[in-house]
């Protein structure tokens, strides 16, 4: 395969990502005598030991890509497939989920290449509704992402001492999908390989404190005299709710679309033009928190030219966390987004009201598309005992 000459080398990233041995089973593929085209799964390996505790990791890689032009944002292909994370014993266990990583690949699926072609990779539970009848705390996501990866967040590690906890014959969605703002020219391939960290409780003296994943959306306006989210003109006190959404163009996609209990109209991916750009939104209602807790991890989906994302505490006017991004050296991409993670957690209130505040900064001259999520990890106080759980004697 020919790469322009500035991706032929591979990516030096910042962990480290063993190979997985694959097995020959033929290919289609002109390029590559050593994988196949479609999904590739290694079985779950142990990678390395921490304190006498084994650790997993489940590899998965997605179908052969083909990029033949520029593709934006949620334009490229994808896919969608349902794995398991674990396969043996034959008797249901209880598994931690600790981290989740991704790198971008040549079709051969070992070569690294550069991660300018991620859209995102997500993980996502297959049957949300048998999850939490197992896990059955009351801080549960709204959707049943697990996880969620984008160009400068290729990695999440979880603190030590902290997981997601998921039962071994709990099934799993793995959605690749990827995107070209740059490379001109002849088609090429790629693909997305992600790594799934987990222990096994079993192997644990103590368990580990639960997680659960809740999304902090930044959101625009499209219709409506007010942009705070869910709430009356009336009940609205800008001091102590916050600035609201402001109005705002929408890209096109309805399933990023959502309507209030006010009959407004708001958009999760919106038009960026050519300058800097300040959104606010009420996250309060979103959150629904049933109880204090703490914050363990923190991660923000950007679109290239973010350059922050920040959770603030509007009723102590204190900063939770704030995302910070680098560009991408050359062309059109993020370099890096910066993460929250800390094993003590940081305070989250039911009682206090919370704003996603997003800065874009435009400089290319022409209209772009934006988003602005966060993802937050927050301690499940109400998952302390699980009647399952096969303890050491």
């Amino acid at each position: 395969m020919k790469w322009p000459a500035r991706l032929a080398s591979a990516i030096a990233l910042t962990w480290v990502c063993a190979p997985g041995v694959w097995a020959a089973e033929g290919s289609n593929d002109p390029d590559s005598s050593q994988a196949p085209t479609h999904m590739i799964e290694a079985p779950a390996r142990i990678v390395d030991e921490a304190d006498g505790v084994p650790r997993y990791t489940r590899e998965l890689t997605s179908s052969v890509f083909t990029i033949d032009r520029i593709l934006k944002s949620m334009q490229g292909p994808d896919e969608l497939a349902t794995v398991a994370l674990w396969q043996e014993p034959a008797v249901p266990e209880l598994l931690w989920i600790t981290g989740y990583r991704a790198v971008m690949t040549e079709s051969d699926a070992v070569t690294q290449i550069s991660p300018e072609f991620m859209c995102h990779s997500n993980l996502i539970l297959s049957d949300g509704a048998a999850y939490h009848e197992r896990f059955p705390s009351r801080l549960r996501v709204r959707a049943d992402r697990l996880f969620s990866l984008d160009q400068g967040s290729l990695s999440i590690e979880f603190p030590e001492g902290t997981g997601i906890p998921i039962m071994s014959d709990q099934m799993v969605q793995f959605n690749p999908q990827v995107l070209n703002h740059n490379v001109v020219g002849d088609p090429f391939q790629v693909r997305q390989k992600v790594y799934v960290d987990f222990v096994r409780d079993a192997d644990l003296p103590k368990p580990l404190i639960p997680l659960v994943q809740h999304g902090a959306f930044g959101m625009v306006l499209m219709e409506g005299d007010d942009g705070h989210y869910d709430m009356s003109p009336e009940e609205v006190e800008t001091t102590e709710h916050g600035p609201g959404c402001s109005l705002g163009e929408d890209v096109g996609h309805p399933q990023g679309q959502f309507v209030d209990s006010q009959g407004r109209k708001f958009s999760l991916f919106w038009k960026v033009p050519p300058g800097r750009q300040e959104s606010h939104t009420r996250v309060t209602p979103r959150l629904d928190l049933p109880y204090d807790t703490t914050l363990h991890f923190a991660t923000a989906h950007l679109h290239p030219f973010a350059e922050s994302l920040e959770l603030r505490d509007v009723t102590t006017n204190e900063t939770v966390f704030i995302a910070r991004t680098k560009q991408a050296d050359q062309g059109i991409g993020l370099k890096s987004v910066t993460q929250f993670s800390s094993a003590e957690g940081v305070p989250m209130y039911r009682d206090h009201e919370y704003d996603l505040i997003s800065i874009y900064d435009n400089t290319s001259g022409e209209e772009q598309d934006a988003m602005a999520t966060m993802f937050l990890y927050l301690r499940a106080k109400d998952l302390y005992d699980f009647d399952f759980r096969p303890r050491k004697k």
